[in-house]
């Protein structure tokens, strides 16, 4: 989806097994920073131990019946159908510019394929 620019390969693997298997599943990210919960008054109290909470991500992937059922039925996610896939810390979401300059930041810290061999010994380095 044009929100996430960049999943990696082990991530899409872990979730089309997943897929298989399951009526519905999705990536998660973990949260491990600074957090703070309140009551509708803004008074804070104890918050979740870190780790504890995490954001979902996507893709998800979910069979045709479950599929259905999210426009039919307007319950929101099946999270009791949902199974939850640890994501890499590197699958970011995009909420604004300076997430997309971030990404692309990382895109281009990516290693540039290379574009075939120079000579027979550059080929046999590889």
């Amino acid at each position: 989806d044009a929100a996430r620019p960049a999943v990696s390969f082990v991530d899409l693997d872990a979730l089309m097994e997943a897929a298989s298997t399951t009526a519905a599943a999705t990536l998660i990210k973990r949260i491990y920073g600074q957090i703070i919960a309140t009551n509708p008054s803004t008074e804070p109290y104890k918050p979740p131990t870190a780790g504890a909470l995490a954001e979902i991500v996507t893709p998800q992937v979910f069979d045709r019946q479950t599929f259905g059922r999210l426009g039919t039925e307007k319950r929101g996610w099946p999270m009791a159908d949902m199974k939850l896939i640890d994501s890499s810390p590197l699958n970011v979401r995009i909420h604004s510019s300076k997430d997309a300059v971030f990404v692309k930041t990382m895109l281009t810290l990516l290693p540039k394929a290379r574009r075939g061999a120079l000579g027979a010994f550059e080929e046999a380095q590889w």
